[in-house]
């Protein structure tokens, strides 16, 4: 498969290439080995490269003609592709703004902005303080339309997008019998299941051998990235003796 990877230099200069490669997992362990970290990956990746490829496009259909139901030809809006839960890569100073500000200022309602917190998988969540009042309107905020701007920066259209796989899952939970509270509590363990995997795998590589260790770093941060959890660096997996 030919991807095409993008990622900022030391001089936080855009730059862009290709890379040849089985999968998604073996481009991002290509790119790494020569120093690039990229911030985006574009490319389809095989049928079969995840588990949940098969159940991702049937979602998508799902949503495609629940779109098509709700809002009709007449209106022509433009399909936006959901995308999971993943870091955040791109403008540090959007980023930062972005966390400080719970992204009030590029999300188009409160619900929006609580997803955000849990939009990273392994992150600790700090969702914005609303009352109870306003969280029992949340079911209402999903029949807020959330568009993706083309003059949108790269990493508000990302969030944009993930949001919106965010509230295509919270729909389904509703729809099979749950309650808002049930599904913000499941947002919450979610993230400290996500949260403690990283934790687990960081005191693997630890353990490790030390002539092994960038073997068993390099697995469990494939480990990781399937699910969308930052990467392991390698000042985070010395050991005392180092």
């Amino acid at each position: 498969m030919k991807y095409q990877y993008f990622y900022q230099t030391s001089k936080n200069e855009n730059r862009d290439g290709f890379v040849n490669a089985k999968n998604r997992a073996e481009a991002y362990a290509l790119l790494r080995k020569q120093g690039i970290r990229p911030y985006r990956l574009l490319g389809d990746d095989p049928v079969n490269w995840q588990p949940w490829a098969v159940g991702a496009a049937f979602f998508l259909l799902v949503s495609a003609f629940v779109g098509y139901v709700f809002w009709g030809p007449q209106n022509e809006v433009p399909a936006v592709e959901a995308v999971r839960r993943q870091q955040l890569y791109g403008d540090k100073d959007i980023l930062l703004k972005g966390l400080e500000t719970s992204w009030k200022d590029v999300l188009p309602t409160n619900l929006d902005c609580y997803l955000a917190a849990y939009a990273q998988p392994g992150w600790i969540a700090l969702p914005p303080d609303f009352t109870p009042e306003e969280k029992s309107r949340f079911k209402n905020d999903l029949s807020v339309q959330i568009a993706v701007d083309p003059a949108d920066p790269e990493i508000v259209a990302l969030l944009k997008r993930i949001i919106i796989s965010m509230r295509q899952e919270m729909k389904a939970y509703l729809d099979k019998g749950g309650d808002i509270d049930g599904y913000l509590t499941l947002l919450e363990e979610r993230q400290d299941r996500e949260i403690e995997a990283r934790r687990k795998a960081r005191e693997t590589v630890r353990a490790a051998d030390k002539d092994k260790r960038h073997q068993v770093l390099m697995n469990q941060n494939y480990l990781l990235n399937e699910q969308g959890i930052a990467e392991l660096e390698l000042d985070e997996v010395k050991s005392p003796e180092d």
